[in-house]
């Protein structure tokens, strides 16, 4: 007995390019690493997806990265390949490019995606994977092991930072969980357990 009323509207689209939108993911993590997908979406220009529309990615410098195909989207031409990959927007209008990082500690890599005279960048850096040295991991104060509960952890190794050294000013009072990007956690992986750790000192 309430009568109901929905609006919608229904567009139709062009089938042209006439927005060209950077959605999510860049080229930045460490050797060899999975940097996941990067993705673009292409509307005609009332904003309605076209489907079916030729995406380039281009990597610079070329044989930085390894572009893939994504599952379940559509294939890329040429792929996989370490220049460039043309894949074709979904029924959403978004295209797909699985990103796979080098060999080679690289400060500056960018993939730039273009359709249509359109283009997007995605910038990033491959860094050296971080090491802990062996007996690496100390007391805080004495440089030793055992480490008593409660006691400042040292760690020493390689590539812990990209560049970075800092301290935290204000400690003991209120210690970041993260400095430049470092992390660090307690672990014990038989009882699930992971616990992360204050920081008040980062450098490589």
């Amino acid at each position: 007995g309430v009568s109901l009323h929905v609006p919608y509207m229904f567009l139709v689209g062009t089938g042209a390019v006439g927005n060209f939108i950077a959605l999510f993911g860049n080229p930045d993590g460490n050797v060899g690493q999975d940097a996941s997908y990067i993705a673009v979406k292409s509307t005609d220009p009332y904003g309605v997806p076209v489907a079916g529309s030729a995406v380039t990615f281009s990597v610079s410098p070329s044989g930085s990265v390894t572009l893939r195909s994504v599952d379940g989207e559509p294939a890329c031409s040429s792929a996989p390949s370490t220049s460039s990959v043309t894949c074709n927007t979904d029924s959403y209008g978004v295209a797909y490019v699985d990103v796979v990082l080098g060999s080679t500690v690289q400060p500056n890599v960018t993939i730039t995606a273009s359709a249509a005279g359109y283009t997007q960048s995605f910038s990033g850096a491959i860094r050296a994977q971080p090491t802990i040295s062996a007996g690496g991991v100390v007391d805080g104060a004495a440089f030793k092991t055992p480490i008593a509960p409660g006691s400042y952890v040292s760690i020493y190794g390689a590539n812990l930072t990209e560049n970075f050294t800092d301290a935290v000013t204000y400690a003991p009072y209120a210690l970041p969980l993260t400095m430049d990007g470092v992390t660090v956690s307690f672990d014990v992986p038989s009882a699930k357990i992971s616990v992360p750790g204050h920081l008040t000192f980062v450098s490589p």
